[in-house]
């Protein structure tokens, strides 16, 4: 993303920076910084990594960023390997699930946040925090204090049809495009009732180099953590949407009852996901 589109994003913040961390395999995934403007007496906050979801971009939660560092919390943004940011290819060795959980434990160790700090993760970053905390349950550097789970789920989310698709190659990028051309019309109720889903979904997708989407949905079966839940002893946010059926709240409900300080929470529209009112929602959680 060029300087400009953040600065549109982002207006409000002064220091917005982008820069590459270089993973054992030569690739290269971006990481976004974001500080808050420090003023004399300002109480400054514990630093946060939020970590979008699959193919999630973070220009996505530029309302819940923008409020975070207005609170005075410095936002660093992982934006995994199978995102077009990233120069990763579909042969490298890291590219399914174990790989990204790999990857954010190397950025985390890059980083060097200091303590405390928190991580927010949504979708499956909810799921690889989850489980960078249970591989790093005796590491305490590289263990947050709390950690938000927004749209948390603890196993792939129900997408079965669609790996199904993505293992038939040629026929998932013929199908790819033609809901990229036609998806005002396909998912005419959908524009209409959740404008605001619709046209972040539309975006990630528009964003997204196929196929790493396609090899990211056929590894995204491997990652199970549900039995090791019960080692994430940190305070834990696990936020639900009451009509999301591609996030069923019931995984985030199981992971707030399984870690051993958890709290659920639901919003019931996820027209509301990425808007102010979630912001505060994971902000009052950090700072209680």
């Amino acid at each position: 993303m060029e300087e400009q589109e953040l600065i549109q994003l982002f207006p409000t913040i002064s220091s917005r920076e982008k820069f590459y961390i270089e993973m054992v395999d030569d690739a290269k995934v971006m990481v976004y910084k974001f500080l808050p403007n420090i003023e004399k007496k300002s109480v400054i906050r514990a630093p946060i990594l939020f970590v979008p979801g699959f193919t999630s971009y973070f220009s996505q939660w530029s309302t819940i960023i923008n409020y975070l560092v207005e609170k005075k919390h410095s936002v660093y943004v992982f934006e995994s390997r199978e995102k077009k940011t990233s120069t990763s290819k579909v042969s490298d060795p890291r590219f399914d699930t174990d790989g990204l959980i790999a990857d954010l434990n190397d950025v985390v160790a890059h980083l060097k946040l200091p303590q405390p700090f928190f991580m927010i993760g949504n979708s499956l970053g909810s799921a690889m925090i989850l489980k960078h905390v249970i591989d790093n349950e005796k590491n305490s550097s590289q263990l947050p204090d709390k950690i938000a789970l927004l749209q948390a789920v603890y196993t792939s989310a129900p997408l079965q049809r669609f790996i199904d698709l993505a293992e038939r190659k040629i026929l998932f990028h013929i199908a790819m495009r033609f809901i990229l051309t036609f998806s005002p019309i396909i998912f005419w109720k959908s524009r209409r009732e959740t404008p605001n889903s619709y046209r972040n979904s539309l975006n990630n997708l528009r964003n997204t180099e196929l196929e790493k989407m396609r090899i990211g949905l056929i590894c995204s079966v491997n990652l199970k953590i549900i039995d090791d839940l019960p080692k994430v002893k940190l305070p834990t946010l696990a936020i639900g949407i009451g009509n999301d059926k591609t996030h069923p709240k019931e995984q985030a409900i199981l992971i707030s009852k399984q870690v051993k300080n958890g709290i659920y929470h639901e919003i019931p529209d996820k027209e509301y996901v990425d808007t102010e009112l979630t912001a505060k929602l994971i902000t009052d959680f950090l700072e209680k």
